[in-house]
């Protein structure tokens, strides 16, 4: 989990950062809350421990900001503070902290509590959160269509985080990564293990203009189980992830059938960085990871690129 300690003291900064990192967590930190309000502007975090009595600005100050922001809404919030009384804890938990730890503490019960916190993920009135099944982001969508419901749907994995916001339960823009759009939806669909929450708002809430034609959430659904489809015809000719690729013959867009595929794209990428891997075109976060796969098994089976594990028989590059 990626976790952001908010702080005004450097030493409290440090032990937290070292406790939970300890816990095999990453940890980003600040001293001032406005500047961590410019961080969840660019970084997606998983939870948030944040002091209450800082000078200028406090605690209780920031989660206000943060419970009106429809992306912070749901962002698990651990409070620490040195004032143990009930009242400022009651405060706390109405302002929409999901848990509150008392100074001193013990390092055990710091990763106890984030860790079940983001685990746990609370929900407003009307929302609803969970892990996704078999069937993907699919039954999700589809639930949420079926009662017209607007809001921010929120999905979190160990590498990133998503979001498609629906109106009257059409998606109307989605995000995964740097990817946006149809190749958000296709990322987030095809994805297995990833822990969702949805937070409503009302229709006012959602920004203006009808849904895309191309972000059919069915359509879209659809050409994703195909690509599945046909990525497994390709079982034979697809490299590893971690297969360096090179190209072996010059690319001809007539060679290869019409699809939606990043043909001519992944081609340059991987004749101007000879060892690229299926690992790092995805990184690169231009498309989806499932396109990616496609069009490489298709390039491999045309032999325009071949793939050379390192330290494999041969211990070559191709000429």
């Amino acid at each position: 989990m990626k976790i952001l300690v908010i702080d005004d003291a450097a030493d409290i900064r440090l032990f937290v950062g070292a406790v939970l990192e300890g816990a095999g967590h990453q940890v980003l930190s600040a001293a001032d809350p406005m500047k961590a309000i410019s961080l969840l502007t660019v970084a997606d975090v998983d939870a948030l421990v944040l002091d209450v009595l800082m000078p200028r600005f406090t605690g209780f100050e920031l989660l206000e900001i943060l419970r009106r922001d429809a992306k912070t809404r749901l962002l698990p919030v651990l409070l620490l503070s040195s004032l143990s009384e009930t009242k400022e804890r009651v405060r706390g938990m109405r302002l929409g902290a999901t848990d509150f730890l008392p100074k001193p503490f013990d390092p055990e019960e710091l990763v106890i509590r984030v860790e079940r916190m983001v685990s746990q993920r609370a929900v407003s009135p009307g929302g609803m959160a969970g892990d996704l099944d078999d069937s993907g982001l699919i039954r999700v969508v589809q639930g949420l269509g079926q009662e017209k419901r607007s809001g921010m749907l929120r999905l979190v994995t160990p590498e990133r985080h998503g979001w498609v916001e629906l109106h009257g339960g059409q998606p109307i823009a989605a995000q995964y990564g740097l990817l946006t759009g149809v190749e958000a939806l296709f990322t987030m669909m095809l994805l297995q293990v990833a822990r969702f929450g949805f937070e409503p708002s009302s229709r006012s809430e959602v920004p203006s203009g009808e849904p895309d034609d191309e972000l059919d959430f069915t359509g879209v659904a659809l050409k994703a189980a195909q690509m599945e489809d046909e990525l497994g015809r390709y079982t034979d000719e697809l490299p590893s992830d971690d297969a360096g690729l090179f190209v072996v013959r010059a690319f001809s867009t007539g060679a290869h059938p019409a699809r939606d595929l990043p043909f001519k794209e992944i081609y340059e990428r991987i004749d101007t960085l000879p060892g690229l891997t299926i690992e790092e075109l995805i990184a690169h976060e231009f498309t989806s990871p499932i396109k990616v796969r496609l069009a490489v098994a298709v390039l491999a089976r045309a032999a325009v690129i071949e793939a050379v594990i390192e330290g494999g028989t041969d211990g070559q590059e191709p000429n």
